[in-house]
């Protein structure tokens, strides 16, 4: 009936019902770490399983992603030329050629690059490329490099 408090009253128990919302794992985990009566090695583990399953789905968010971009990928023209003097010249993509043309379809997917540059036991430097996602999965992938101690390059020039 209106005006006895009735409607009000329904429409305090549907927003009460629409805020419910389920625990997060970390906060069942939380939950039961204030629970003196469950053993720590057992809190250890759910914390292991926990980082696992966001270690998992982050990969699988990687993995669709990274088909997704593969399908935009364009073809990278080479603008590059590498003379080999009497044996002609090879066309080849520059980096700044394949940066251009795939870096919008990288950080629209979530992607972005980094390198890192570490020396070697041989002459010569390990170059290491890391792809990270948005969702934090990552994959690397490593390359020697041995010094191009062409003329006029000094030793830091040629190790990079």
């Amino acid at each position: 009936m209106p005006g006895d408090g009735t409607m009000n009253e329904l429409v305090k128990s549907d927003a009460r019902e629409l805020a419910r919302v389920e625990p997060t794992p970390m906060e069942m985990i939380a939950a039961i770490a204030r629970d003196p009566s469950i053993p720590i090695d057992r809190i250890t583990a759910l914390i292991g399983l926990q980082e696992r399953m966001e270690a998992r789905e982050s990969e699988k968010e990687f993995n669709r992603d990274f088909a997704a971009a593969m399908l935009e990928m364009p073809r990278v023209e080479k603008h590059g030329v590498k003379d080999m003097g009497t044996k002609g010249s090879i066309p080849y993509a520059t980096y700044q050629d394949v940066d251009k043309a795939v870096r919008a379809v990288e950080t629209g997917y979530g992607f972005a690059r980094s390198f890192s540059l570490r020396p070697s036991d041989k002459a010569g430097s390990v170059m290491t490329l890391r792809l990270t996602h948005r969702a934090g999965h990552s994959i690397t992938s490593e390359r020697f490099c041995r010094p191009d101690p062409g003329p006029g390059r000094n030793d830091i020039e040629a190790e990079g």
